[in-house]
């Protein structure tokens, strides 16, 4: 944890900017995915109830069904969004890194980011 501070204390990037940045890209991931499973689910379960004129055995297996995509909807975008904020703060981690050994070593010149980091960057 100490050493985590330092990082942020020195200021090596702007943590908090791409933080939420971060933030910002995989919520707004979560979301489409999530509102289209919903979306997909009421199709898929309301016009299941609908075309069979009502509630009995085939749509209450087509609601379950229904379900079944809003949730798996739900878990594909919390598992982007846990690998692009696990990826995203690996990258940074190693950056850090990177940039800490060369102050130790007295080196003058900027550690590259790495590729992956650097894209999102710029």
């Amino acid at each position: 944890m100490q050493r985590v501070l330092n990082i942020t204390k020195q200021n090596l990037l702007l943590i908090g900017i791409s933080t939420v940045g971060v933030r910002w890209v995989t919520g707004l991931i979560g979301f489409v995915l999530g509102f289209g499973g919903f979306l997909l689910a009421l199709a898929v379960g309301g016009g299941t109830v609908y075309a069979t004129g009502g509630i009995n055995a085939l749509s209450i297996a087509a609601i379950a069904f229904a379900a079944f995509l809003f949730f798996a909807s739900v878990v594909i975008a919390s598992v982007i969004s846990s690998y692009t904020s696990i990826a995203y703060h690996t990258c940074l981690y190693i950056w850090a890194r990177d940039v800490e050994k060369a102050q130790a070593a007295g080196q003058s010149f900027q550690v590259a980011a790495p590729a992956p980091l650097a894209a999102v960057l710029g």
